[in-house]
Formats: structure tokens, C-alpha cells, sequence
């Protein structure tokens, strides 16, 4: 049998695409190449909903954003995977998960929202993969936050996005 991928994207991992390509630096650049030789190995990406939430609030502070941005976002996101995108809402279970996560992860950042929104961002990680469990050899959570990738959660694995090209064979 095929390895059937799911691949849930955080904000850190996404940021990067909705800047101008001539603007962003060479790391940026990076990231962007990983994910093109990524994209065709992967059978689907989800996004949750605080994700692209966060996305506008980044937007916000930056005074970079229009009314209709987050329409234009989240339609980009679906041309540069190919259709291949989904966005998964908040729920109850979610809101249940990430109570045992923010409890059991023992991971203290400096700053106590952030490790709220990461919590629940691995929350509606590992309810969307024990939700669709069977449908996909592997669930992976992409994140180039150190400290997030420190989480633990059920039936998901979290890496970089380098960990992610090398998971799938890919020369780094």
C-alpha cells in the first residue's frame, strides 16, 4: 500500500507564501522550494481555521490588509496546493483536545498566548487526524516553530518542513 499523506500547515509554515516573492529573503525562499517539491507528494493539506486566523491578525498589525483579504488568501492557498486544501473549523472536540494538550505539554514559551494558540493549533491537528483515522497511512503537522514541534498529541507526527522533505525521500 502507498503512504496516503495528510499534511496540517501552521501559521509559521504558511506566513511566507502570502508575501511578494521578490520581497522575501533567502530563507523564505527556502521554505518556498521545500514546499514546491513537497506539494505533489502530499495527497492533502488542511489548514485550520485559528491558522488562517492568525494570519489576518499578522496582517493587521502590519496595517497590510484589505477588506477582502482573507478571501484572497485562502484562494491563493487553494491555487498554490492544487486544490488540494482544506480548512478545518473549530469544534467542541477540538476545544476538548486542547485542554489535555495545554495541560499535558509541559512547554513554558515566554509568551502564554502563543502557547494557547499552539496548543489549540496541535488540538485541531489531532482531532482532525483521529477524525479521518483509516483514511491516511500518516497525519503530519508542518511547523518551523522549535517549541511546537515539542508538543505530544495522538496520531499525529509535527515537523519542519526539512524533516517533511526528508520523511518523503526527497533530496535535501
Amino acid at each position: 500500500m502507498n503512504k496516503k499523506i495528510c499534511c496540517i500547515l501552521d501559521t509559521c509554515v504558511l506566513s511566507f507564501l502570502i508575501e511578494d516573492f521578490n520581497k522575501i529573503g533567502v530563507e523564505e525562499k527556502e521554505r518556498f522550494n521545500i514546499f514546491e517539491s513537497i506539494k505533489n507528494e502530499i495527497n492533502d493539506f488542511v489548514v485550520s481555521s485559528i491558522a488562517i486566523h492568525e494570519l489576518t491578525l499578522g496582517l493587521q498589525e502590519n496595517n497590510d490588509i484589505e477588506d477582502n483579504y482573507l478571501k484572497i488568501i485562502i484562494n491563493y492557498l487553494k491555487f498554490f496546493f492544487n486544490d488540494k486544501l482544506k480548512i478545518e473549523p473549530l469544534n467542541i472536540i477540538s476545544a476538548n483536545e486542547y485542554r489535555k494538550i495545554y495541560i499535558n505539554n509541559k512547554i513554558e514559551p515566554k509568551n502564554k498566548y502563543k502557547h494557547k494558540i499552539d496548543a489549540l493549533i496541535v488540538a485541531q491537528a489531532s482531532h482532525y487526524a483521529s477524525m479521518l483515522h483509516g483514511r491516511y497511512s500518516d497525519f503530519w503537522l508542518i511547523t518551523e516553530d522549535a517549541k511546537m514541534r515539542e508538543y505530544k498529541a495522538n496520531d499525529i507526527k509535527i515537523y519542519s518542513l526539512k524533516e517533511t522533505k526528508k520523511n518523503l525521500g526527497l533530496l535535501i
